[in-house]
Order: structure tokens, then C-alpha cells, then sequence
């Protein structure tokens, strides 16, 4: 009888070893997988703050073409990314306003975009510019 009560006490040592080993290896797996997650979300939310802080455009000039009725707006993009915006001109005590431009520009590029309005001298026109990294110019006209 004592040779079996031995030999149960080593197979539970074993069994139990086992147990922990399999539970130790699913957590393990299971941090790494989260880590890993973890990781590459941190890794692509930091290039893509990069990206937006390293985004630069500037509103060069605003123009009024009275002969044609088209406003023109000129954008230059002076950054490292190519950037995608949305522009929009907001005639003070004008309704309604044109709807927006899409505009796309390479970096070290100038862009320009075209809205038709009828305009009168001293209206005023104020143009903003929101790129789709979150950045944005604003920019005022008065017709001449």
C-alpha cells in the first residue's frame, strides 16, 4: 500500500505542474498579444501626430476676378506632407455662402481653388482652409 500512496503524491505533483505550466503559457500569450496591440497603436498614433504637426499651408492670396465673378483663393503648401483640405469662403451678410473645395496639394506645391460669387466693392470675405489632419487657416478679404 505505501508504494501507491508514493506514486499518487508524484503523479498529482506532476498533474498539478502541468496545470500550471498550460495556465502560466495562456497568460504569457495572452499579455504578449495585448502588449503587441498596445504597441502598434502607440507606434501609429505617434506618426500620425508627426505627421499633422509637420503639415504646414499658408493662404497666399485672395483675389476677386469682378469681370468673370469668381473669387480665386491661392494655398501654398510649405510642409513635408501633402496635404487634403476643405476650403471654405464665408461672405459677411451673404446668403447663402458658396458651398466648399476639396483641395489637394503636394508638399512645396501651390493649390488654387475658384468660387463663383457676385461680389460688390467693400464686401468682406473671410476664407477658412481645414485640412483633414485637423489643421486650419483663416484669411480675410475686403473687394476692392
Amino acid at each position: 500500500m505505501r508504494r501507491r500512496a508514493a506514486v499518487s503524491e508524484v503523479i498529482s505533483a506532476i498533474v498539478l505542474s502541468g496545470v500550471v505550466l498550460a495556465v502560466g503559457g495562456a497568460l504569457w500569450a495572452y499579455s504578449l498579444g495585448a502588449a503587441t496591440v498596445i504597441s502598434n497603436e502607440y507606434v501609429n498614433d505617434t506618426l500620425s501626430i508627426v505627421d499633422e504637426v509637420t503639415e504646414r499651408f499658408i493662404i497666399e492670396k485672395i483675389f476677386y476676378d469682378a469681370t468673370n465673378s469668381k473669387l480665386v483663393v491661392w494655398v501654398y503648401n510649405y510642409g513635408d506632407q501633402g496635404i487634403t483640405a476643405d476650403v471654405y469662403v464665408d461672405i459677411v451678410d451673404f446668403t447663402p455662402d458658396p458651398s466648399s473645395e476639396n483641395l489637394k496639394i503636394a508638399s512645396g506645391e501651390h493649390g488654387k481653388v475658384k468660387f463663383a460669387v457676385n461680389l460688390n466693392a467693400g464686401d468682406q470675405v473671410i476664407v477658412n482652409i481645414y485640412s483633414w489632419r485637423q489643421n486650419n487657416v483663416q484669411d480675410q478679404y475686403t473687394i476692392p
